[in-house]
């Protein structure tokens, strides 16, 4: 019975239209880097934590970077995503991942480099 009321659950997505925005602080220590590059690979590694129909976008901006999921991801997936983002390790890069707030889909960033990871 523990093993089934503590088992992992993937969550539904939110309804469509939706999105949550987080921002990615990411610090490189003694090193020169590409702060939309590791993002990239940090998503590409988490992916498998939300709804695979899932949009992820990433869009660069003045010392940080913003990451909008649609539809937004439900709650375990949104703490597992956020986990694994803030948990990765890679060689002298620090990140920093938080939730800023839902929003609706038509909000998007203007002038702003952005990739989508579908």
């Amino acid at each position: 019975m523990l093993a089934g009321l503590t088992q992992y659950e993937a969550d539904r997505p939110g309804p469509p239209g939706t999105t949550t925005t987080y921002v990615l602080s990411v610090e490189f220590r003694g090193a020169v880097g590409d702060p939309l590059g590791v993002t990239e690979t940090l998503t590409t590694s988490c992916r498998a934590l939300v709804d695979e129909d899932t949009e992820i976008e990433i869009v660069e901006g003045p010392g940080a970077i913003m990451m909008r999921l649609s539809p937004s991801p439900g709650d375990n997936d949104e703490r597992s995503f956020l986990g694994c983002l803030n948990d990765a390790s890679l060689d002298r890069v620090r990140v920093e991942a938080e939730r800023v707030e839902p929003e609706r889909r038509e909000a998007k960033a203007v002038g702003s480099p952005s990739r989508t990871l579908g």
